[in-house]
């Protein structure tokens, strides 16, 4: 922790920290794909192309205390601890910095692409900002409508640069770029037969492991996914919910999602099939082969 975030955030390298990080976890496979950290509604101290422009000189770029007289910003900051603030996407100056900065952040051949938090838009995780505040309904809700067209041009942009935007993986809801949820036995014939049709077998795609279910997940998973896909425990993904699992090579598939029998469905991989029973909630996955 201490390399990367100094008890004076203002001094932290965390963006270097995380592209040094990149290319040691390159430097042992080439093939790992390594994703950069963006928040889209918070400006943090540690990320040193966030506290560029943290300072008074920019004071209207963050949102701050409403004027109850005159219902406008009265020139302070708003601050939730130290060097945490909130971008005020409603000016256009902001939105172009922001969107720009995220882009530039992943020109690093380190970096595959980005993750880009809270893409939702203020107050998420923040609910008491705004009363804190004193903005308006109305206020809050221009705030949020601006951060969500910057987050779509961030993913346009960047897959323009022949990188990966984590939030336009398809995860089966809008809920702010997290892991979609697994089937279960009560929902998988449901979800298997959504996911197997053919409009989503070309996606971007992720999903949620359950270690109650974990084979069956990692059975669906490997059925429905397209050619670009995620799975994992979302924020929890550390080292404490590791899987040598996910060291798996299952080589490449050789054709979609089949209905093999109505609640069966399975895929052919290079070293076996994947099959998900959901009549008897079974999952099977392909023979490893040693990398």
């Amino acid at each position: 922790m201490d390399i990367w975030q100094q008890p004076n955030p203002f001094q932290s390298t965390c963006e270097a920290a995380m592209e040094e990080g990149c290319k040691i976890v390159k430097s042992v496979n080439s093939q790992t794909r390594c994703f950069r950290y963006n928040n889209m509604e918070l400006a943090i101290a540690f990320l040193e192309s966030n506290r560029v422009v943290m300072d008074q000189a920019h004071a209207d770029w963050f949102l701050q205390y409403i004027d109850p007289k005159t219902g406008k910003k009265n020139g302070t900051i708003y601050s939730e601890g130290t060097g945490v603030w909130f971008w005020d996407y409603t000016l256009p100056e902001v939105r172009d910095y922001v969107v720009n900065m995220v882009v530039a952040g992943v020109a690093s051949p380190y970096f595959d692409g980005t993750f880009t938090d809270d893409e939702i838009g203020f107050p998420v995780e923040h609910e008491g900002a705004p009363a804190n505040m004193g903005m308006s309904p109305e206020q809050v809700a221009d705030v949020r409508y601006w951060a969500q067209v910057a987050s779509g041009v961030v993913i346009a942009k960047i897959h323009d640069v022949g990188k990966y935007a984590f939030q336009a993986f398809f995860d089966g809801s809008y809920d702010g770029g997290n892991v979609g949820p697994a089937p279960n036995a009560g929902t998988c014939t449901a979800f298997m037969t959504r996911y197997c049709a053919p409009e989503f077998q070309n996606i971007s795609f992720t999903m949620a492991l359950d270690v109650n279910s974990f084979n069956q997940t990692l059975a669906a998973f490997l059925i429905v996914r397209g050619p670009i896909a995620y799975i994992g425990f979302g924020w929890a993904s550390g080292q404490e919910t590791w899987r040598p699992e996910f060291l798996w090579d299952v080589g490449r598939p050789q054709g979609l999602c089949t209905v093999v029998a109505p609640g069966v469905f399975s895929r052919r991989w290079s070293y076996g099939d994947a099959v998900l029973d959901c009549n008897t909630w079974r999952g099977t996955v392909p023979a490893i082969k040693p990398s």
